[in-house]
């Protein structure tokens, strides 16, 4: 099935030749197609004002120019996709070619590319993606709150985003915030004396969207403000959806109320992609960038990258630059040349114990020190800053490292991670160890 932007871009040539080149320009040059879905097509405005006279003077020729392209029965709907001044407001579907505004909602700015239908499904993330589809197209859901958690890059965002659209397609309140954004929103609320307005801007929605519910570990006074929000709207059959690095019982430092109530709904683990995956991906990625790469070199990339979508773009945006650069084709010897690529085992394996040494020696102690479960001074800092360095400079997963040092488990890499980042811009002394060790490492794998 093509995108709600790919059926768009078809429609607004077709468009083009039936409308006034002014009216155009005007009216429909700056729309973007933001999603299909049950036979519903929303048409991103960049302001109400648009959204309305589109409403009333070209529903129809687009209603009949969508249906011509998809060969299905379709309504359209505006919604406006970049809200100023705090709110979102839709030109929704009028009927007898009335035009109806939806009262003004909470700021719901979405991002246009993720949607459903550029989510590539697999066996690594197939519950969550049915899981918030299903979410989506019934409010409130079976599934309140749904917590879908896994490592980073893997598309919860995405997800998050995806529902988005849907929900304020049917004209729902929608909210989508990070954890980071509420706290900060609280801690100004508080200090200006605005708390009731806080309340109401996080309390009034009919879909809350959060994202990275890690960030609020160990904050108490944002956990316990971000309870009484979750059991209000919960009461008020509002949908909830939020997502995490990890699993609700493997939040570190969290409220054992907060934890109880984030898993009262359906908790669903996304995967690293599997190979399969990986290269649907990738597929997916050059073509909407219009480009035609060898299959040999998408496959390639597909069993060199095996962690995550960002990791994947990141490696497919290297092969692109390198080929712009040197001005060459696109293919296995300059791919692999750009990437440096060794097998993957022996690269990983020889970064893996490279770092560890490195960090060992630096602090005069064994591998087997670093690695083992005590706790002095000197030895947890070491351990810290290993953690530290294999997923900055390493780009191991979670997961990776936690088997390294011991099978400790997710929460326990990400919490050393988080301590040696939240540090290091006040303590100076720890910043020139990780710089010196830095350095270390990389004049070794000269």
């Amino acid at each position: 099935m093509r995108s709600a932007s790919e059926i768009w871009e078809t429609a607004l040539g077709e468009l083009q030749i039936q409308v006034s080149k002014p009216n155009y320009e005007t009216w429909l040059k700056d729309t973007i197609g933001l999603s299909y879905h049950n036979n519903r097509f929303t048409v991103g405005v960049p302001n109400t004002f648009v959204g309305e006279w589109l409403n009333k003077h070209l529903r129809s020729l687009i209603a009949r120019t969508l249906v011509g392209i998809t060969n299905t029965d379709i309504s359209v709907q505006f919604s406006v996709c970049v809200p100023k001044q705090g709110v979102s407001v839709m030109a929704a579907q009028a009927d007898g070619g009335t035009s109806q505004l939806l009262a003004e909602a909470p700021l719901c700015q979405l991002n246009p590319k993720y949607i459903f239908d550029t989510f590539v499904v697999g066996n690594c993330n197939r519950l969550a993606y049915s899981a918030a589809l299903g979410v989506a197209d019934k409010i409130p859901s079976d599934y309140n709150p749904l917590f879908i958690y896994g490592g980073t890059g893997l598309g919860k965002t995405h997800l998050l985003h995806a529902i988005g659209h849907i929900t304020t397609g049917h004209q729902l309140r929608t909210l989508y915030v990070t954890a980071e954004q509420f706290t900060n929103e609280l801690v100004k609320a508080l200090k200006e004396g605005r708390t009731v307005d806080f309340h109401n801007k996080f309390r009034s929605v009919e879909v809350l969207l959060l994202d990275d519910i890690d960030f609020i570990s160990g904050k108490r006074r944002i956990q316990e403000s971000f309870l009484h929000t979750l059991q209000e709207l919960y009461a008020k059959n509002a949908q909830i959806v939020i997502t995490a690095d990890n699993h609700p019982k493997l939040i570190p430092l969290l409220n054992e109320k907060l934890r109880s109530t984030l898993a009262w709904g359906l908790v669903v683990e996304m995967l690293p992609p599997e190979i399969d995956t990986r290269l649907a991906i990738l597929q997916l990625k050059t073509k909407r960038r219009g480009m035609s790469i060898p299959e040999e070199v998408l496959k390639f990339l597909a069993t060199q990258v095996r962690e995550g979508v960002r990791e994947l773009e990141e490696a497919l945006n290297r092969v692109i630059v390198y080929a712009f650069v040197n001005k060459t084709d696109i293919n296995m010897q300059m791919v692999k040349k750009s990437l440096a690529y060794a097998p993957t085992s022996e690269r990983q394996n020889a970064s893996e114990k490279l770092i560890k040494q490195i960090v060992a020696n630096y602090f005069g102690i064994t591998i087997e020190l670093l690695t083992s479960k005590r706790k002095d001074g000197n030895i947890s800092l070491a351990r810290q800053i290993a953690i530290y360095l294999l997923k900055e400079e390493g780009h191991y997963s979670l997961s990776q490292i936690g088997k390294e040092f011991g099978n400790r488990n997710h929460s326990t890499i990400l919490y050393n991670c988080r301590k040696i980042t939240a540090k290091l811009d006040s303590d100076t002394k720890l910043y020139n160890q990780i710089t010196e060790i830095t350095r270390a490492i990389k004049f070794a794998q000269k």
